[in-house]
């Protein structure tokens, strides 16, 4: 089994050429680059910037299998306005040329959507914590792991929670020197959500990372009573 990281890790405009190397020496196999509006991979990034950034994966030994998407979450497929589905539409033909170029035979595509109302969510919260669950938790060799992925409203916060019952996780070294993936979720949802909870628990043999997020009413209620 191989693994990878996918730029929806990092922002919109991250600089590849600094982060390439580092996800080689976490020990990953490939990247997963990601189409934006206005980022390193967008829809007037010409054939040869498409091709230095397969060559910049090339060089530092990382395969790319696959070229992922952020505009789609703006430009929605199943939208009322023709003009929104058109450029949907433009958004995968474009991934689909960057994916050829860059020799992935897998693009992301997100079919559609409906919104959720009561609670921003940054895009992406999930998957890193999923990819972060399979790496490290099948670090012993032939073991097998269950990923529970669990979403409610409870006590005015909507909370997501993803529990796998994998190789125990080491808290500490989460926080330590030179480690990204959980960090950089509990950021962005920190930058959007400063009174959101971040847990990291291991009970009874099983990891846990939950995210609580106020729900948006309450949060308009204390900044008129504020």
């Amino acid at each position: 089994m191989k693994t990878g990281v996918s730029m929806f890790s990092f922002t919109e405009d991250a600089d590849l050429r600094h982060l390439f190397p580092l996800v080689k020496q976490a020990g990953y196999d490939g990247v997963e680059p990601v189409l934006s509006e206005n980022g390193y991979l967008n829809q007037n990034t010409s054939e040869r910037e498409i091709l230095e950034i397969k060559k910049m994966a090339q060089d530092t030994g990382l395969e790319i299998p696959s070229v992922g998407v952020w505009s789609l979450w703006e430009n929605n497929l199943v939208s009322n306005d023709p003009s929104i589905r058109q450029k949907a539409e433009d958004i995968i033909k474009k991934q689909i040329e960057c994916a050829a170029l860059m020799g992935a035979d897998t693009i992301l595509v997100v079919p559609g959507y409906v919104g959720c109302d009561f609670a921003s969510i940054p895009r992406l919260l999930i998957q890193p914590l999923v990819e972060n669950a399979i790496k490290h938790g099948m670090d012993t060799e032939g073991i097998s792991i269950i990923i529970w992925i669990t979403a409610s409203v409870r006590d005015r916060a909507l909370i997501l929670e993803e529990r796998n019952n994998g190789v125990p996780i080491q808290v500490d070294a989460v926080y330590a020197e030179g480690k990204v993936g959980i960090r950089n979720v509990e950021n962005r949802i920190r930058m959007i959500h400063p009174q959101a909870v971040f847990e990291i628990g291991l009970e009874d043999g099983i990891t846990s990372v939950i995210i609580k997020i106020p729900l948006e009413e309450d949060m308009e209620h204390e900044d008129h009573i504020g």
